[in-house]
């Protein structure tokens, strides 16, 4: 890039996108003749400035990990949004006018953004940056001297912290948390010799609800959903009545609208279907049935969710039975019954078998398919019954195969992978539900569910606390705390007789998608897609009659503002802070310039910032910055 002088820069989840943002040239006055933003779209090997934004006293400057919504401060000025790669901003009016902002922070949708003033107030926008909220915070006054900020990737964590002055206790720099400490524990004193801190209890999740969105019965087979929930892909696969089968339908508005795809050529025996975050969609057929056989189907893809249709790959005619894919899109997987693991790693333009020949039910991946992790059924016994199959592991994406022994031989039927592969979370079939918090070191039989299930699908968020699973005529059973325990939704819209089948979540795992294969002769059994959040109250009884898909709007609620507490009681010159995508590590630092040594240590946590370290490693205090 350009030499400049250079404020701030942010980029995407693969920093294939970056932002940067110039404060201009210092005048005599002290003032700054100001700066654009400017833009990379191939990894920093060239920059283009965003005239649209004009020239100012840019300072800082955040991105979504797709790249397409853009938040950025002027120094003593204003707020600005772009929710279309920067090719347009628009300037908030909400905050009230120009502010000294010092931090900003954005979640990974882009949905979520957070911004503090110096010797001012957090403001918040939990709708993109259309509108921002000033804080209630009690805990930090106007007159706090905010400094740092950041948020985990689903925006429902956040760090901030303030600049404090070691000469006047009156002016205390802490870390603050939201959720806030418990009450009672909001007073710090900061007299300790050492950084001490206070437990940080998040509030007790409320439990999913779920509501159907689409108004006409099918024989619902899988769905999937992208990571911010916008997106859904949905197959049909009925083999009640002649054809069997059934088409693929796409949503790109959160499921309040759904279309059905025309161009793979007539209904298909759709098994299963996987979203990326870029666009790519991975839909598997089982081929026709003839008699207890499968003839063998196709791996089809889109590149566009499904916008301009699926074209069918080179994958083999198989009797595939699940899918799965990298966040990018660019690593493919699919396993087949009674035979390979077969991979992608063009984007579906070739595929390779791997692993060996077994009776693979399901199969799923961590962000990149590094990790990889399929389950078998076993061998099938002349009554009817399976001989039990083991979970197996990939740590080197696909290469070799290794048994997760510790899970033991079961009827395997489905399995998921946190985006970082170390949580699994796999069901029998007429079995049980097991958990491994360890990347399959070990598994722990989950009892809170009551016993055995005809288990269908499972799903979990990107960090793997949140697990999703639903039962053929049974429930749908959820676990906020990483498989610990699991409650039954008291879900009145879909009884314990109905037949679940595909079941999806959001990366931050608070969006849930799940359907249910009706039975098209009988309207007692409907079809429907569900979401949660459900739809808004009085539209819970959809009439499956209509000859189209159609689709009940689905209304969120007002989502809650964050409130900040202090878990520090010792006052610090906090210049920054930064925390990881779950919020559980986060790293602060100091720069006191008041007094001699100027600037300060590092400190870090490894538990959601109820304890510290300070950092002893780099050779006495620095003056750090970000």
């Amino acid at each position: 890039g350009p030499t400049k002088d250079w404020t701030s820069i942010a980029c995407d989840s693969t920093c294939t996108n970056l932002v940067a943002v110039e404060g201009g040239v210092l005048q005599p006055d002290w003032t700054y003749s100001g700066g654009n933003v400017y833009h990379s779209t191939d990894s920093g090997s060239s920059w283009l400035a965003d005239t649209s934004a004009g020239k100012r006293w840019w300072w800082t400057i955040a991105l979504s990990s797709d790249g397409t919504h853009i938040a950025a401060t002027e120094r003593y000025g204003n707020l600005w949004i772009s929710t279309d790669s920067g090719a347009s901003y628009a300037m908030d009016k909400s905050v009230g006018g120009p502010q000294d902002w010092r931090a900003i922070a954005i979640s990974a949708d882009g949905t979520k953004i957070a911004a503090n003033v110096w010797f001012g107030a957090i403001w918040y926008s939990s709708d993109a940056g259309a509108s921002f909220d000033e804080l209630p915070d009690a805990h930090a006054p106007n007159e706090t001297s905010w400094s740092g900020l950041a948020m985990t990737s689903s925006g429902d964590k956040q760090a901030a912290c303030v600049m404090g002055d070691p000469r006047d206790t009156r002016f205390p720099g802490l870390i603050y948390l939201s959720p806030p400490p418990p009450a009672g524990t909001d007073s710090p004193t900061p007299s300790s010799s050492a950084l001490t801190a206070k437990p940080v209890a998040p509030p007790t999740p409320a439990l999913p609800v779920f509501g159907p969105v689409t108004s006409v019965s099918k024989a619902w087979s899988a769905l999937s959903m992208s990571s911010d929930g916008m997106y859904l892909t949905a197959a049909v696969d009925q083999e009640i009545t002649v054809p069997y089968g059934g088409p693929i339908f796409t949503s790109s508005d959160g499921g309040q609208t759904w279309t059905e795809d025309t161009t793979v050529g007539g209904v298909k025996r759709w098994i299963d279907v996987a979203l990326s975050s870029d666009g790519w969609v991975v839909a598997a057929e089982i081929g026709d049935r003839t008699g207890d056989t499968f003839s063998g189907g196709g791996i089809y893809i889109s590149e566009d969710f499904g916008a301009t249709g699926f074209r069918k790959t080179s994958a083999p005619m198989a009797y595939w039975h699940a899918v799965a894919m990298s966040v990018s899109g660019g690593v493919m997987a699919g396993c087949v019954r009674n035979g390979s693991i077969w991979l992608s790693k063009d984007y579906g333009e070739s595929w390779a078998a791997s692993g060996p020949t077994k009776d693979w039910t399901s199969i799923a991946c961590d962000s990149t398919c590094t990790n990889l992790v399929a389950v078998e059924g076993g061998v099938l016994q002349p009554d009817w019954t399976y001989s039990g199959g083991n979970v197996y592991h990939s740590t080197d994406s696909g290469s070799s195969w290794l048994a997760d022994t510790s899970a033991g031989k079961r009827w395997w039927w489905t399995i998921a992978l946190s985006s970082d592969g170390t949580h699994i979370a796999a069901t029998e079939r007429y079995g049980n539900l097991w958990i491994s918090t360890d990347s399959g070191a070990s598994y722990a039989m989950d009892k809170s569910v009551g016993g055995p299930q005809d288990w269908r699908a499972i799903a979990i968020s990107a960090d793997g606390t949140k697990i999703a699973a639903n039962v053929w005529f049974g429930a749908i059973w959820y676990s906020s705390d990483a498989g610990a325990s699991f409650d039954e939704l008291p879900d009145a819209h879909a009884p314990n007789e109905t037949s679940w089948s595909g079941l999806a979540m959001t990366s931050s795992g608070d969006k849930q998608a799940a359907c249910v294969m009706g039975d098209p002769r009988d309207t007692r059994f409907p079809g429907l897609i569900y979401l949660s959040p459900p739809p808004p109250a009085g539209t819970d009884s959809p009439t499956p009659s209509s000859s189209a898909l159609t689709a009940k709007p689905v209304a969120p609620p007002t989502p809650a503002l964050p409130v900040f507490g202090p878990v520090t009681s010792v006052s610090k010159a906090w210049s920054a802070l930064s925390m990881s995508s779950d919020g559980m590590y986060l790293t602060a630092a100091v720069d006191q310039e008041i007094t001699v040594p100027y600037g300060g240590p590092i400190f870090t946590s490894s538990d959601g910032g109820q304890t510290w370290t300070e950092d002893t490693t780099v050779g006495g205090v620095k003056r750090w910055i970000d």
